[in-house]
């Protein structure tokens, strides 16, 4: 999900927004959403970790698995 950028030597860069998405893939995942449901998510960009309460983040895993029918 995160194509960081490499030194001449192979280290990783990482820009601000490569750290704000390492973050909110690290709050889905500690809601318990799985990382196929993450990617979804962030793909959608429609939807802020900060704006969803756990009763609407059921809410998204069921519409996301309904989609997936």
């Amino acid at each position: 999900m995160i194509q960081p950028q490499r030194t001449d030597k192979g280290h990783r860069l990482y820009t601000e927004k490569d750290v704000e998405r390492i973050n909110t893939i690290q709050s889905w995942l500690s809601k318990g959403v799985s990382i196929g449901k993450v990617k979804a998510l962030i793909d959608s960009d429609t939807l802020s970790q900060t704006d969803i309460e756990t009763d609407q983040l059921e809410e998204v895993t069921t519409l996301l698995d309904a989609s997936a029918l």
